[in-house]
């Protein structure tokens, strides 16, 4: 390792690139092996090499950002379809997923009923992506996880809210949209959904949606909410969006009232302090 030089891996890099890996499975190459030479830097405080040879190599721009939106007609159709799936786990898992906003892996493997918090709404995750977090839940997540806490295994503290596999997510959801007719839609992309629903609910208040989606930078969370030049000529045309039409779970407010606080919220005649916003969430 003492003698591995930069200009070899830079080598290495061109030589994948050439036998026509993708960027991001270069960029992961290139990361494995810097990973390799800190950890003998700061671990083994090895000496040599001077300095970790696989920094500042020229790497092919990754270009695998997805903005894939769900709507409320194909999350439908979709639902039709998962009613046919065996296991009996697959359809909950989306929907919490869809609810929640997390990562497949957060969902599958760090959901443990003892870190449900009934009470408090929020999901503890003891692990993830991006480390420990809270997750906040909807009252339509809250629903979903009760229904499954009728099953005897949520009696166990240790035991996972979702025992199946994500191989077994990922084709129970890619026959599922095949017989839904809903084209290009991955299971990651419900996370994309959700953070742009999210978006919509909340008018952009990225700390709130931060805590929702897990991110820690405000380029990250970016990357989820996918509004586009169609959403943004809705707007400018006063054209209204149809509930058909809207990210899978969001109703868009279908008067000036929905934007308002209940009746038994605000009382007749109250005034709000000025830097009140009063609105309503409305659920699916």
């Amino acid at each position: 390792m003492a003698d591995v030089e930069r200009y070899q891996l830079q080598a290495l890099m061109d030589s994948m690139r050439l036998d026509d890996y993708s960027a991001a499975t270069i960029g992961l190459e290139r990361a494995l092996i810097r990973q390799v030479f800190n950890y003998a830097a700061s671990n083994w405080r090895w000496p040599k090499p001077a300095a970790n040879p696989a920094k500042d190599l020229q790497l092919p721009q990754i270009d695998n950002a997805r903005s894939r939106v769900l709507s409320n007609d194909e999350w439908k159709l979709i639902c039709k379809a998962l009613e046919v799936c065996r296991s009996k786990y697959v359809a909950p898992a989306l929907a919490l997923l869809l609810e929640s906003a997390m990562r497949s892996s957060e969902a599958l493997l760090g959901a443990r009923w003892g870190d449900v918090n009934f009470e408090r709404c929020i999901l503890s995750l003891r692990d993830g992506k991006a480390g420990a977090r809270k997750v906040p839940l909807t009252p339509g997540a809250i629903a979903i996880l009760k229904t499954l806490q009728a099953n005897p295994r949520s009696a166990n503290p240790s035991a996972r809210v979702f025992p199946i596999t994500y191989e077994c997510l990922k084709s129970a959801w890619n026959r599922a949209c095949e017989r839904a007719g809903v084209v290009g839609a991955h299971v990651h992309d419900l996370r994309h959904t959700a953070a742009t629903r999210f978006s919509l609910e909340f008018h952009g208040n990225m700390p709130l949606l931060k805590v929702i989606t897990g991110h820690k930078t405000d380029s990250q969370l970016m990357r989820y909410i996918n509004i586009g030049p169609d959403d943004v000529v809705r707007l400018m045309h006063g054209r209204p969006l149809t509930e058909g039409s809207a990210p899978a779970g969001y109703l868009p407010p279908t008067s000036a009232r929905d934007n308002q606080l209940p009746a038994r919220d605000v009382a007749v005649g109250e005034v709000l302090p000025c830097n009140v916003i009063p609105f309503s969430r409305r659920f699916a």
